[in-house]
């Protein structure tokens, strides 16, 4: 008998469900593809680990989980599938994969570059893929090559956010290596920890009048929608491309900040302080408002997921597993004349300070408050209302996960270059949309072991062909 368990309040969300992700790691080492699939399977016989095979299913509405009393070949705990090529993974590829870079760089590249390599006509891409068949929650395919391998997971977002696919790295590289004494305890198995996060929201009367409800709820996104169809109306031919930022412009941008914080040249208000990652996404919000440019008075507003986990820690204790998804989003909010004129370093500790004041623990519980109250008086399922710009910019940073630094060489076949081997040298996300997808919208990926910066955005066309002249200059 399958044991039933509720989709958590933030995975069940709307949008969560109709979005697909993809997430392909590049090696240059051939692991061990049989080693990879007996070592995931014994993760999920450590524990609560095994609610990772569980399945999705719809009742009345609302998704559950129902996990197996056992995973083997009849019902396996993921979907598994290996293909070996008898080449070099260049000769296979239709076009040049991604290298590090001497200078900023946009690569005519995304994902779909590796389609015939990674893509299976039963691979899982909508909602319905989960619900109406007995698959587990989580796809993986190994392609391996000579000299490389691709390994690529696949998961709908309802499964779980950046933090928790980090952590479930750390714990299947823990099981490969022999350590299972360091997978991290797995949390969240039955008890939801967010579903009784209720403090008093502020503004009592705005939360009580069921019209301002409604307006949070439902206004916001629909302006989302206009603004969405308004934007591709002109032009709607739109890419995915993936961006490489070397370490060291990245450093040096951050120290031309921090000596313009400390010499007073920006608003800072405290003891200045701005990181790489703050000067990144300042800078690169910059390069795409001037490259759109909207009317200097036009507000643009830049959209930063954050993890909600190291400010709740009895909710989610340090050293566990949360496979699932606790993030919320910081909202930044310029002029479009802000953004272009002003230096970086001010874009960047605005940045850092709606990031500081909004992921504190008060302004998460009123933020959930307000989210939970409104869903209920509303009748809706929507997230929060994403501003109400003219212009957004949505960034989610995956810095902090570490992931250039997964180690795989547990898995490695034969010997390799001993500082680099068994970590991925190039990350190639992507997203799948139930819907249209938003413009402006994009991730950090992280830093890789050379020290650059990796990113993947989605823009316009011609917004992209700014930016490579911009870039240029």
């Amino acid at each position: 008998m399958a044991q039933i368990i509720p989709l958590h309040s933030k995975d069940a969300t709307w949008m969560n469900r109709g979005i697909a992700l993809e997430f392909t790691l590049q090696f240059d080492d051939v692991l061990d593809a049989e080693h990879l699939r007996r070592s995931l399977q014994r993760l999920m016989e450590i524990g609560d680990w095994k609610k990772l095979g569980a399945r999705l299913r719809l009742n009345h509405g609302k998704l559950e989980y129902h996990i197996p009393e056992k995973y083997d070949a009849q019902c396996p705990g993921f979907t598994f599938c290996s293909v070996a090529h008898d080449a070099r993974l260049e000769d296979s590829c239709d076009s040049n994969l991604p290298r590090s870079t001497k200078s900023p760089t946009v690569f005519p590249f995304s994902a779909s570059n590796l389609d015939h390599l990674l893509s299976r006509p039963d691979a899982p891409t909508k909602l319905e893929d989960w619900i109406y068949a007995d698959r587990p929650q989580l796809d993986i395919h190994v392609v391996t090559f000579h000299n490389a391998t691709l390994l690529k997971l696949a998961w709908l977002h309802t499964f779980m956010d950046a933090s928790a696919r980090a952590s479930l790295l750390t714990a299947w590289t823990a099981v490969l290596r022999g350590r299972e004494d360091q997978v991290p305890r797995f949390c969240g198995f039955v008890d939801d920890p967010l579903v009784d996060l209720n403090a008093q929201p502020p503004m009592e009367w705005f939360v009580r009048s069921r019209w301002m409800l409604v307006l949070l709820q439902w206004l916001g996104p629909l302006l989302l929608v206009i603004r969405w169809i308004w934007e591709m109306i002109p032009l709607p031919k739109h890419e995915h491309r993936m961006v490489c930022i070397p370490g060291e412009t990245v450093t040096g941008m951050r120290e031309a900040a921090m000596q313009e914080l400390s010499a007073g040249d920006a608003d800072t208000g405290d003891a200045p302080f701005v990181s790489e990652s703050d000067v990144l996404v300042a800078w690169w919000a910059q390069c795409i408002v001037k490259c759109i440019q909207p009317a200097a008075h036009s507000p643009v507003t830049v959209l930063n997921n954050f993890n909600i986990r190291p400010a709740l820690p009895e909710r989610f204790p340090p050293g566990t597993a949360y496979i699932g998804n606790a993030w919320l989003t910081a909202h930044t909010i310029l002029s479009s004349g802000q953004m272009v004129e002003r230096p970086i370093s001010h874009v960047a500790s605005k940045l850092r300070h709606s990031l500081l004041g909004q992921r504190s623990r008060d302004q998460i519980e009123s933020y959930e408050a307000v989210q939970k109250e409104g869903m209920a008086r509303a009748g809706g399922t929507l997230a929060s209302a994403m501003g109400l710009s003219d212009m957004l910019i949505h960034c989610s940073n995956w810095h902090q996960a570490r992931f250039f630094n997964v180690d795989f060489s547990a898995a490695v076949v034969g010997s390799g270059e001993k500082t680099r081997s068994g970590k991925p040298v190039l990350i190639i996300p992507n997203t799948i949309y139930r819907w249209p997808m938003l413009l402006n919208l994009g991730s950090v990926i992280g830093k890789d072991a050379n020290g650059n910066w990796w990113l993947t955005w989605h823009l316009k066309r011609g917004v992209w062909r700014d930016m490579e002249r911009q870039l240029q200059m």
